[in-house]
């Protein structure tokens, strides 16, 4: 571990300051204290034992013969990382570090009398915050005290191309240059690329239908997207500014005329009770309804299936003027601390976008109640190969049942 290399070529330096305590001083610091669990064991089993004097779980420090101290601190509350200079300060996932926590925490702890204030930062990057301007500082030749290297997954010797060429297919563009080749990649904000590429003249429905609902307020509108099974959104409606009991009506006259075997109204403080409603009027009928309940983390999951979809011309749709200019001009925002949030312009509706993700999410769950576990090929949803996994057929999708 290089790591282990600096501290003790730190601890054996003859002239190093006498006052200075502990003689040699370091930090393994994380976004969160759950991502040091594997740092934190593959430390201390890559120390020998006759080099260890203590060792503290609850700290997650370890002290070394030689007056040697690492820890492993957590970024989460920057304020508490003050007070010690350090020799050596290794950043994990440094992307997903605050960057207050970098400029007011631990930078200053770099500049200690006696210490050799060395950074090294590792991780995977997170659009083009902080860390991509300390990756240029390490490009740049005017800022020799900067040095930084860019790799991609493939260049791992150890990894099956085959695994490869599987995330490639199961990950949108931005996602795979991102988590797989290591680039910064560019935050201009689009969400779905190739909108217009996946627009076919309309067509009848073939087999299973499924209904994506997403309740309007009095600002936004309902809105209904009807997808069959080969993907393919071949109705779609939107309205507001009328009375539930209308709104109700409406849904309930769209769900009969598009045939629809599988309904997904989402639920949150306003759809949870309108869909309670909704079930109540359909209920006796062979219509299935599987509410989606929509949080920070399943709105993700939703766009980033709808995203692919449409990237890789899994699902088409007629030439809908709200339909297609939603999807064009939807935005993703990044936080400093690498959250994404998925939305609309400030001003605009994300109402048709939501159903039609409704819509491809009851898809993948009709498929894999009605077709039986089928060996092979994963490409728009779901992740992973066919290594003993067992995947179901959605018309041109196939999903890994342990996906969903």
């Amino acid at each position: 571990m290089e790591l282990l290399r600096l501290v003790t070529t730190a601890a054996a330096e003859p002239d190093r300051p006498a006052t200075i305590i502990p003689r040699v001083h370091a930090w393994i610091v994380g976004p969160t204290y759950p991502l040091l669990s594997e740092p934190w064991r593959v430390l201390k089993r890559t120390i020998p034992p006759s080099l260890i004097v203590a060792t503290n779980e609850t700290k997650m420090s370890i002290e070394l013969v030689g007056d040697i101290l690492i820890e492993c601190r957590s970024a989460e509350h920057p304020e508490t990382l003050v007070g010690s200079g350090l020799d050596v300060l290794c950043l994990l996932e440094f992307a997903l570090i605050p960057e207050q926590a970098w400029t007011t925490s631990l930078r200053p702890r770099l500049a200690s009398y006696g210490r050799w204030g060395l950074l090294i930062a590792s991780g995977t990057p997170k659009g083009r915050n902080w860390a991509h301007r300390l990756y240029l500082a390490g490009q740049n030749p005017d800022q020799p005290d900067y040095w930084s290297m860019q790799a991609a997954t493939w260049d791992n010797p150890l990894i099956d191309p085959a695994e490869i060429e599987s995330m490639r297919d199961t990950m949108t563009s931005r996602a795979f240059a991102q988590e797989v080749a290591g680039e910064f990649v560019t935050d201009d904000g689009a969400v779905f690329r190739g909108v217009r590429g996946c627009i076919v003249p309309p067509r009848e429905p073939r087999g299973s239908v499924t209904v994506g609902v997403d309740w309007g307020t009095r600002r936004d509108r309902t809105a209904l997207c009807a997808l069959d099974e080969n993907g393919h959104l071949f109705a779609f409606e939107s309205f507001r500014r009328i009375p539930w009991s209308q709104i109700l009506d409406r849904v309930v006259s769209f769900i009969e005329a598009t045939r629809a075997e599988l309904v997904v109204p989402e639920i949150n403080s306003i759809g949870d009770p309108v869909t309670q409603d909704l079930e109540s009027r359909l209920a006796g009928r062979a219509i299935r309804i599987e509410p989606f309940l929509t949080t920070a983390t399943t709105k993700r999951q939703a766009i980033d299936r709808l995203a692919l979809a449409i990237e890789q011309r899994r699902v088409s749709y007629p030439d809908i003027p709200q339909l297609v200019n939603e999807l064009e001009i939807y935005e993703y925002s990044q936080s400093p601390a690498g959250n994404v949030r998925f939305s609309a312009p400030s001003g605009q509706h994300d109402d048709a976008v939501m159903s039609f993700a409704f819509a491809l999410h009851g898809s993948v769950l009709h498929a894999r109640d009605a077709s039986g576990p089928s060996g092979g090929y994963v490409d728009a949803v779901g992740y992973g190969d066919d290594g003993g996994r067992s995947y179901e057929n959605l018309g041109n999708f196939w999903v890994e049942r342990s996906s969903y």
